[in-house]
């Protein structure tokens, strides 16, 4: 979801991407350790996947600020790869 009113920027930033698929899965990671987040606007990186001033595009990952610990603790864990393994 993208939000583009004020409310944003009471939100903190927890990770940047450069492309939407990371970013929707760094989200749905979020959600589904039930912290609400939401993705800067993505219409410009929909349209210009590689920013033709800056190269790239970042999208922001947004949570709100009593979420901001726990969101970055989940973002920054390691796994095992032998987990996936069957």
């Amino acid at each position: 979801m993208a939000i583009n009113d004020n409310k944003s920027d009471a939100y903190k930033v927890v990770k940047t991407c450069n492309t939407l698929a990371k970013a929707n899965i760094y989200v749905s990671l979020l959600n589904s350790n039930g912290i609400e987040c939401f993705k800067s606007d993505t219409s410009f990186v929909n349209l210009f996947p590689s920013n033709p001033i800056t190269g790239s595009n970042k999208i922001e990952i947004r949570v709100r600020p009593e979420d901001e610990e726990i969101a970055l603790e989940i973002l920054n864990a390691k796994f095992d790869t032998k987990d996936l393994e069957e």
